[in-house]
């Protein structure tokens, strides 16, 4: 059999995009140990210039803030693309989560980096169960190696 009628499965997954813009490094650690395996995560530092104009050029599965200080600028840019956004507040482990227009009406409570995990992937299903057209990307995993 020719490689070319047989494609690995694994070929054609495409690991969904993840913006962390954030202020706190550790917290951004974290998050590419939790995500690694099932996304691809790119940090920003909050507070940088044209956030909403960085979203809109690349049009991540979820994006990922830790401060008050560009909630309402994302939020309204999230709501615009149907992006979910997900505020992390250490300080008061507790996680909100903007999605199809509105804030959850009560932050969740934050037990432990699994809490953080598992709310996040839930969010990435969420987008990929939308129906949103994801952009083109690179598959997730190679052919590792094998001869063509």
């Amino acid at each position: 059999m020719s490689s070319t009628s047989q494609t690995h499965p694994a070929a054609s997954r495409v690991k969904p995009l993840v913006l962390a813009l954030t202020v706190t490094p550790l917290l951004t650690e974290l998050l590419h140990d939790l995500l690694d395996e099932v996304a691809q995560l790119r940090h920003f530092p909050a507070g940088s210039p044209d956030l909403d104009g960085l979203v809109r050029h690349t049009m991540p599965d979820a994006l990922i803030i830790d401060s008050d200080q560009d909630a309402p600028e994302l939020s309204a840019v999230a709501d615009e693309l149907s992006i979910s956004l997900v505020q992390i507040l250490l300080p008061s482990h507790e996680a909100r989560v903007f999605r199809d227009g509105q804030w959850n009406p009560l932050p969740l409570p934050i037990e432990s980096p699994m809490t953080i995990r598992n709310l996040l992937l839930g969010e990435l299903f969420h987008a990929s169960a939308s129906g949103r057209d994801p952009l083109p990307a690179f598959p997730a995993y190679g052919d590792h190696g094998r001869e063509q």
